[in-house]
């Protein structure tokens, strides 16, 4: 194999990037109630909004990419010693960049403009969320794995036969478009196999964008003008409501809080978008972790690690707590919360305790669920029953611990206050999760595998989980005292945004 490992490297950073910039601007690919109304009064023909709107996304897609992988593209060449040719490697990356930016747009487009051509309702609004937020945790994955596929590019790549994962891996299609146009016929021969399927998916994704995206314009714009009718019931309880009724959130101000809380997360789609960020992240890091790559002769299989398995649990409850906090600190999603001024005043610790409930009881069902997840493609040599009782263990009280630290200092209403930041804080920052997350991750994989040995060392870990959480509270109402809640009306707000 003649190509290094930069040019994969730029090949993926471009198709995650331009992927996530369609995702974060979704909602601007087609018109909403605003542009109708404005628009629909001009003498305008609907035919030149759509013009229009296609050439301000693609300008704006065009932006991204050159600010992106422009300088990339002038200067790996420059740097690279591929004995070809300034211009040959720069035709060669420039190439390969665009087609892999515009194979994950044309890709997005389809999806988004077939699902705007869904029956408008609370279903199809639901699947919108779920392909984008999905989507982005995909990207994400697929960033932060990459280095570990990168270390195997050889072995991957430098046979003539590619296992199947190679020829449904799309950095590589790209990267294959990338070592033909510079290398030609002395390119190694899987790349000539390769190239053509990444030539084929761009011309497809960038067909069905053009096909499909008129007819979703057009269908959101009849959506709009006909309106739509949902359908609101009255929805039976459930027993997890209940549960915590009657347990914690005991008073109609918490419960207030809590469901305006929930209901602000479930109705914005940019601070789920947030909050998959996090997931991503957390998902790529026990990928990483969990997944190994191991030669056995000229090819490359997939095995799992033990060590992995137990770091998963702390992983994903760090990442999930950490976004939620983030969350609910933007200044996304604040068009209510002047109403707790007006009715409540000054907030109390119970309605503090809202927002840590409410973090807890997501982060809880994301952890149980990536153990389930986990231990579902896992081999069963690898997971017994104490490792799992341990894992369960481990996902129910690590959440509540890691809610009570990170939301120590938070005295504000959830979706009411803005996170003030400062230069000062940067070394905080670094240190919370370049030393204090390490170590808390070997620390709880260490635990994990003590706690699983014996019934006598799960009691133990039970104690001492326990003794955790006391003193995460114990630390939680000392700060508490020595922060009053925050009182500026601007961070209230009043429906600005």
């Amino acid at each position: 194999m003649v190509a290094g490992v930069r040019p994969p490297v730029f090949l993926t950073y471009t198709f995650v990037i331009m992927g996530c910039a369609v995702i974060f601007q979704w909602e601007m690919l087609f018109p909403d109630a605003l542009d109708i109304s404005v628009m629909a009064t001009l003498p305008i023909r609907l035919r030149r909004l759509l013009t229009g709107r296609i050439a301000a996304m693609a300008m704006f897609l065009a932006l991204v990419h050159v600010g992106t992988s422009g300088l990339g593209c002038l200067f790996l060449p420059a740097v690279a010693d591929q004995r070809c040719g300034y211009f040959r490697q720069l035709l060669a990356q420039v190439v390969a960049v665009s087609m892999s930016g515009v194979s994950i747009v044309g890709a997005l487009i389809t999806v988004q403009a077939v699902l705007v051509s869904l029956p408008h309702g609370t279903l199809a609004e639901t699947m919108r969320a779920v392909v984008r937020i999905l989507s982005l945790i995909a990207l994400l994955t697929l960033l932060f794995l990459f280095p570990l596929t990168a270390h195997y590019l050889h072995p991957l790549l430098g046979t003539s036969i590619s296992p199947a994962a190679v020829r449904w891996f799309p950095p590589f299609w790209f990267l294959a478009i990338y070592e033909c146009v510079m290398w030609s016929d002395r390119a190694p021969s899987i790349f000539h196999s390769l190239a053509p399927t990444g030539v084929l998916a761009t011309a497809t994704m960038m067909a069905a964008a053009v096909a499909t995206y008129p007819l979703g314009y057009q269908r959101r714009v009849r959506q709009i003008l006909e309106g739509s009718m949902k359908q609101s019931a009255v929805k039976a309880r459930s027993s997890l409501q209940v549960l915590l009724h009657r347990a914690v959130l005991r008073t109609p101000k918490a419960r207030a809080t809590a469901h305006f809380a929930a209901q602000t997360l479930r109705r914005t789609e940019r601070l789920q978008l947030y909050m998959a960020m996090y997931i991503g992240l957390g998902i790529a890091l026990v990928l990483s972790g969990v997944l190994a790559l191991q030669l056995d002769g000229p090819n490359v299989k997939v095995v799992f690690s033990s060590d992995g398995l137990r770091m998963s649990v702390p992983v994903v409850a760090f990442w999930a707590v950490a976004g939620m906090k983030t969350v609910m600190l933007s200044p996304i999603g604040r068009r209510g919360s002047w109403i707790f001024r007006v009715i409540d005043g000054t907030p109390s610790n119970e309605v503090f305790r809202s927002g840590r409930v409410l973090t807890t009881c997501v982060v809880i069902a994301g952890t149980l669920l990536s153990i389930a997840v986990l231990n579902a493609l896992a081999p069963r040599d690898l997971i017994g029953a104490s490792m799992l009782v341990t894992q369960v263990l481990f996902g129910c009280t690590l959440p509540i611990i890691l809610t009570e630290i990170f939301f120590a200092d938070v005295r504000t209403v959830p979706f009411t206050g803005i996170e003030r930041r400062s230069v000062h804080e940067l070394p905080f920052t670094f240190i919370r999760y370049f030393v204090i997350f390490p170590a808390f991750v070997l620390t709880m994989a260490a635990a994990e595998g003590w706690t699983s040995v014996s019934v006598r060392n799960t009691s133990l870990g039970v104690i001492a989980l326990g003794a955790a959480y006391l003193m995460a509270c114990s630390f939680r109402m000392w700060l508490g005292a020595r922060l009053p809640p925050k009182e500026e009306l601007t961070l209230i707000g009043f429906g600005a945004e």
